[in-house]
């Protein structure tokens, strides 16, 4: 958020910009959880599916953000290039959990999901001290 109010973007607009950030860092949080083994991914089908649902709404979020501040299209193409990677890599028949490189995709997309938000965490951690 900062980058952006130094880049002389609205307060409201950077805020709004910033929630979205941390809508997508719980959507990873979560993922880190659902996709850690073949069991939760079995346990959390639905809420696996929930959150294919929201990286949708998060685009749609993103999507009016860019069409109406023509000023900040990189920033905004960013994260929904890496929402639409997401979506993409978790596009599985969630049904057929039988094929183990099914499975092995969505633990990868898990381990990736918590190691960002083990990186996101310990940054915080280091500018609370």
């Amino acid at each position: 958020m900062i980058n952006l109010l130094k880049q002389g973007i609205n307060p409201l607009l950077a805020l709004k910009i910033a929630g979205i950030q941390m809508k997508i860092f719980g959507l990873q949080k979560n993922m880190a959880i659902y996709l850690e083994n073949k069991d939760t991914i079995k346990e959390n089908k639905d809420n696996i599916l929930n959150e294919l649902n929201n990286i949708n709404l998060i685009k749609l979020e993103l999507n009016k953000i860019k069409a109406d501040n023509k000023d900040i299209i990189n920033e905004m193409k960013d994260l929904i290039t890496y929402l639409e990677m997401l979506e993409e890599r978790m596009k599985t028949d969630l049904s057929d959990l039988s094929d183990d490189k099914k499975i092995e995709d969505l633990i990868e997309i898990g381990n990736i999901c918590r190691t960002t938000v083990e990186g996101i965490n310990k940054i915080i951690e280091s500018r609370m001290k």
